[in-house]
Parts: structure tokens; sequence; C-alpha cells
């Protein structure tokens, strides 16, 4: 069992550490572990999974709550008229009046997701001059406003649409993250079937240019014994020639199979020079294995697929995305009519202290103000509504021929993977079948030729023919392995499709799903 880490966070951290490679043989289990650890490609699609978070915390925030404060102090100088200087004293006039302005403010506002908006402000102000204030002049003013929006901008489906539509498109970035998952470690398993396979070719080609140099070495002994002509010595080495030609092709597959699965792993440069040995073998096709492929058959394992698929899942969140800017697209074509009302009460002190000023704001009340209005505002041409209404329109088809395409590929590739499973099962069945027929035969013939009754080119023949036999008996497994793989991915049964902490057993690379 293979547990992977909770959450796409866990997954960076995870990459930090690589995955050891037992030295003395390479595992499924390990290349799985591998793949996920150091894979770029897994790393690119975790950051979009941050990304599309950020996004929404973005959009979450024009809900929060805005607090503004601010003091500042002024000093204004204002020159007087000789009838204002003479008013301020007969023996020594005024000339210039000096005003002292300290004002302080608080507001609090914020959008609500129904629409709405509120707040509320609260103000000081102290006057202070050489002429008609010298003793400060000390107002406040405490309001709290509300606006309420009756068509454009109403309504929480409206308000929250940015918000609603990044949620989901997180949701599928998250879908995307394991449909990526899936097909890494779809991808890196084939590629250890790719290698495991090579592996066995290239032991079968071996034990065949063992043989071959086993036939040469006892003709040229009959040869030399006067028992043959020497001229037999040429088809036997000829034949030798052939199997160390497909030996050496042989060797060729194995070293472009282990970069290949090297890569799959995600290994760095410098650790993709050597492999250890490929512990586990290649899915066997067992005698009571076989596959439904009925009409019906195929059409439950579409529906199962299309419920299981993380992109067909991925693209389905697109889908309501798309719908939710539409409609708040829509609502964008509305006039703006809205409804405010505010209300609140100035204060009032006199004097120079600080406690004056602060006092201010609950001193000298007379009442309580009220305000409430209408607001209409619609532009006649209205192009930038209209203009983002068939923007959103057109995304909205967008989506859904995503999704159609997305969901039509997937069911042809259930049911031709289904189909290549059922097949690569009645090809393992009759190379199973010819190796035996051809081990029999090659018996026969060793018997025939030692009772002077065969021929060698027969036997060379014959002996060709079980090598081809056990080369296609290792196709044919490969094959039947390859199409398993493939159908756990095309079936959405590799990892569960919306959760961010999975496990991973490497059994079902060798079992059917469902």
């Amino acid at each position: 069992m293979f547990w992977m880490a909770g959450g796409y966070l866990a997954w960076a951290q995870q990459s930090e550490q690589q995955a050891s490679l037992d030295p003395s043989g390479l595992t499924l289990i390990t290349v799985l572990q591998s793949t996920l650890d150091n894979h770029p490609v897994l790393h690119l699609q975790e950051e979009q999974v941050t990304i599309e978070r950020a996004v929404t915390q973005q959009a979450t925030g024009r809900f929060d709550t805005v607090l503004a404060s601010g003091v500042s102090q002024s000093r204004f100088n204002t020159s007087l008229t000789t009838a204002a200087q003479s008013a301020t004293s007969l023996t020594n006039p005024i000339r210039n009046q000096a005003t002292n302005l300290t004002n302080y403010d608080f507001t609090a506002s914020k959008l609500f997701r129904n629409g709405m908006t509120g707040g509320f402000l609260v103000e000081t102000t102290r006057t202070a001059d050489n002429v008609v204030n010298d003793f400060g002049l000390n107002r406040s003013r405490l309001s709290f406003e509300v606006n309420v929006p009756l068509l454009r901008g109403r309504g929480r489906d409206v308000v929250t649409a940015q918000e609603s539509a990044a949620d989901l498109e997180a949701e599928a970035a998250l879908f995307d993250l394991n449909q990526v998952i899936a097909e890494l470690l779809s991808n890196s398993t084939s590629r250890y079937w790719f290698h495991v396979a090579a592996i066995r070719t290239l032991d079968v080609l071996e034990n065949s240019e063992t043989r071959g140099t086993t036939y040469v070495e006892n003709v040229q002994a009959l040869i030399d014994a006067d028992q043959i002509a020497p001229i037999e010595i040429n088809q036997v080495q000829a034949n030798l020639a052939d199997r160390t030609t497909s030996r050496i092709a042989a060797q060729q597959r194995v070293i472009e199979s282990e970069q290949g699965l090297a890569l799959a792993m995600g290994l760095s440069a410098g650790r993709m020079a050597a492999l250890p040995e490929p512990q586990d073998p290649m899915p066997a096709v067992k005698q009571q294995t076989a596959v439904d492929t009925s009409v019906a058959a195929i059409e439950s394992l579409m529906e199962r697929a299309i419920e299981s698929r993380a992109d067909i899942l991925a693209a389905r969140k697109r889908q309501d995305s798309a719908q939710t800017i539409s409609g708040a697209a829509e609502n964008l074509t509305k006039p703006q009519l809205d409804l405010t009302f505010s209300s609140g009460y100035s204060g009032f002190k006199e004097g120079r202290r600080i406690d004056r000023w602060v006092s201010a704001v609950v001193s000298g009340v007379r009442g309580v103000d009220a305000v409430a209005g209408v607001r209409y505002e619609f532009p006649p041409s209205n192009n930038f509504a209209r203009g983002r209404q068939s923007e959103a329109i057109a995304a909205v088809r967008q989506a859904d021929f995503r999704y159609q395409e997305t969901a039509r590929n997937v069911t042809s590739e259930v049911s031709a993977s289904l189909q290549a499973v059922r097949f690569a099962i009645s090809r393992v069945s009759k190379a199973r079948e010819s190796v035996e027929f051809s081990q029999t035969a090659l018996e026969g013939e060793r018997e025939k030729l030692r009772l002077g009754l065969g021929s060698l080119v027969d036997l060379l023949t014959i002996e060709d023919r079980l090598t081809n036999s056990l080369l296609n008996l290792v196709d044919a497994e490969l094959a039947y392995a390859l199409a398993l793989t493939r159908l756990r991915f095309a079936t959405g049964t590799i990892v569960a499709p919306d959760q961010a902490v999975q496990t991973v057993d490497q059994n079902i690379f060798y079992e059917l799903p469902f």
C-alpha cells in the first residue's frame, strides 16, 4: 500500500525528499513513489492549485470590512481688512487671522454578499483662531449610511459571482491535479512494463544466441570428425549472426526503455545513468480471466468513467463557473437603481483642552439627522454590459463544448481499452499455446536429428520458431499489461478524483477495475 501525502502543499514538501532506489531491485511501488516525489509536471499543477486558491482569496477580499483613520493639523493665515482690524482692538489691532484646524476621522465600510453596502463615520474637528474662536470650537459628526441596490448588483448570486466562480475554478484545479497524477502514474507504470518486457526480450534473445553458439560448436566438432561436410558450418554461422544482431538490437531497446522509465519517474539527469533491475513481473492472465464486452457492460463502464474521471469532473466545474459568471453578466445590463439612507448626529463643545475635543462626540447633541434618497443611472448604449453578457454566453457555450468533447473522448477510450484487454487476453492464451507447441516440436526435431532422420536446417527453423513464439508471448503479455493500465486510466480508477489525500495500491495495475 502506498500513501500519497495529504494536500497539494504536502506534495511540495515531499518533492524535497528524493525517493531512494534500492540497488537490489526496482519495484513498481518505488517507481510510483519517485514519480510523485520528483516529476516537474506534478509540481507545476500543484502551483496551479495554489494560484487558483489565491484567486479565490482575492475575490473574497471584496467583502472584507475596510477600516480607515486619519488625523491632520492645518494652520491658515488670513489678512484682515482695515475695518476688521479696527474691530479687533482700537489700541492694538490684529492684522492677521491665524486659524488652527485639527481633524480626526475614522470610517468603516463593508460590501455585503446580498449587494448592500454599509458604513459609518466618526469625525471630530477643532477650530481655534486669534479673532473669534480664541477658546476653541470642537465639533463632531457620527453618521451611518446604507446603500441598497434595487436592480443592478442585487442578490447573492450576482454579487458573489466572481467569488463563486473562483471557488469552482479552484475545485477544478484540484481535479486537474488528480488527473495529472493519474496520467503520470499510468505513464510510469506503462514505462515500467516496457522496461520489464525489454529485459525479458533480451533474455530470450541471449538464450537464443547461446543456443546458436552451441550449434556452431557442435557442427564444427562434427566437421572435425569428418561426419558432415564443411559447408554445413555456413548455415549455423549465418543463423548465429542473425541471432547476435537481434540481441544487440534488444540491448539498445533495454537502454532506451530504461531512459524512458527514468524520465517518467522524474529523476534528475545525474540519477538516470543506471536503474536497478525491475523486480515486479507484468500482470499475469489467469485462466479464469474474462472480460464482458457486451453493449450493456460497455455502457455501464462508460457511465462509471463519467462519474470517476477527474477531467470530466473538472469540465463540469468549469461549466458551473461559466454559468455563474453569465448570470452576473446578465444582471449588468439592468439600470442602476439604488436606495440610500443615512442617519447620524452632530456634537459640539467649546474649549481648547483635549478632553473637550474628545467629549464633543457626545456633547451638545441636539437631535438625529436622517437622509433618504433614490439614485438612477443607466447608459443608453450600455455597450460594456452588453459586451460582457455576450462574452459570458460564449464562455458558457465553450465550457459546454469542452465537456462534451471530453466526455466523448472518455467514452471512446473506455470502449477501446476494454476491447484491447479482451483481445490481449486471447493473444496471451494463443501465444502460450504457440510456445508449448514450439517446445514440443523442437524436442521432437532434436530426437529426429539424433536418430539421423532429421536435418540441421529443420532444427534451426524450429529453433527460430520457438524464439519467435517466446518473443510473441512477451509482446502479448506486454500488450495485456498496457491495456490493463490504459483501462484503469480510462475509467478513472487510479486515484480518487476529488480528494487531496490519496491512497494508491499498486495491485490496481494487476487487476481489472470494478
